[in-house]
Formats: C-alpha cells, structure tokens, sequence
C-alpha cells in the first residue's frame, strides 16, 4: 500500500509518499481502500508538532477518510464491501492500495 507518513514532527515539507506492506486483515478487524483522505488544519499542526497533542513518530496523518470497506469475521453484521465515511478518532493514517 501507498502512505503518507511524518518521520518527524516539524515541518509540512517532511511528509513523505511510502510504499508499505498492508497487514492482515483479522478477525472483528476492518479494512479500508482509501479513495480519498483529508488532511485538514489539527493535522497540519500535528505535523508541525504545535498541536497539544503530538503523535508518536513515525505516525500516518489523516482526519477524515472516504473508501471501500472490507471486513474481517466476526464484525459487521456480515456486510463484506461497502462504500464508507469515515472521521477518524485516532490517526490511523490514510493508506491506499497500490
């Protein structure tokens, strides 16, 4: 999978596009294929390390996600793929398949 990922907070001209391997997808677990990502101002100042939270590096920023979700066992009432919007509580990041 392709990924935006911040090694180290400080400027907005650190982020750098990485290839990634995409983990398994496990039981109760959902996965999703991102067609667009937002990054919006609270991630700019994550980046930069001026927001009052600062994540962990390296960490992958994004707030809200838009994508095909597909699902591990045990989650989702059965559903398997489905169009989803997704604002994110934690940064998980914004990720897209190859």
């Amino acid at each position: 999978m392709k990924t935006m990922l911040v090694n180290e907070l400080g400027s907005l001209d650190a982020l750098e596009l990485v290839e990634m391997e995409s983990p398994a997808l496990l039981d109760g677990h959902v996965r999703l294929r991102i067609l667009a990502c937002g990054l919006n101002y609270v991630d700019s100042l994550m980046i930069e390390g001026k927001y009052q939270i600062k994540p962990p590096v390296p960490y992958r920023p994004g707030s809200e996600v838009v994508g095909l979700r597909w699902v591990g066992r045990h989650c989702c009432r059965g559903e398997t793929t489905r169009t989803t919007l997704m604002p994110r509580q934690k940064s998980a990041g914004c990720a897209t398949a190859s």
